[in-house]
């Protein structure tokens, strides 16, 4: 009797680590990509604070099904919650194409989607405008709700550097 047949070789044993490693590997991948694409907190794409404290998040949340909600999030030094409508059957934005620039000369945060402006909010004026050619304004008693809580995705942690 050959009790060499019984026992595997080492190549055996690395053959069987590579395939757990990989499908360890898929299963992590899979958990990301989970965690990252069908958030349904919501995903902070863009933190930015106006020199008069207004916090701006544009914020995207998967809603059970093909297409995502895509929001502007706006907190004032003073606790109280605004919100504004971006797009509610919108792609998937990587957060690598959300940008924002504070342009002090026109007094507003300027948010970029693929580099090109997408909204902008004004802080003297206290209005946001989606798409930059005035298509929706909304401002003061629009956006402000004192009812408001903070949404479930906010935290302490993300306050924009002043």
């Amino acid at each position: 009797m050959d009790d060499k047949s019984t026992i595997e070789s080492p190549s055996d044993a690395l053959r069987w680590f590579r395939v757990i490693a990989v499908i360890g590997g898929l299963a992590v991948a899979a958990l990301l990509v989970g965690r990252t694409c069908f958030n349904t907190q919501g995903r902070v794409l863009v933190k930015a604070r106006a020199p008069n404290g207004v916090e701006v998040y544009v914020v995207q949340r998967w809603d059970d099904g093909p297409f995502y909600n895509t929001s502007v999030y706006c907190r004032r030094p003073d606790g109280v919650w605004g919100w504004g409508y971006i797009e509610h059957e919108d792609d998937f934005w990587p957060a690598s194409k959300a940008t924002f620039q504070i342009d002090t000369n026109l007094n507003r945060i300027v948010v970029f989607r693929d580099r090109k402006p997408l909204l902008y909010y004004d802080w003297q004026a206290d209005e946001y405008v989606l798409g930059l050619r005035s298509e929706n304004v909304s401002s003061g008693p629009d956006i402000w709700d004192p009812t408001r809580t903070a949404p479930a995705w906010w935290s302490r942690e993300l306050l924009p550097a002043q």
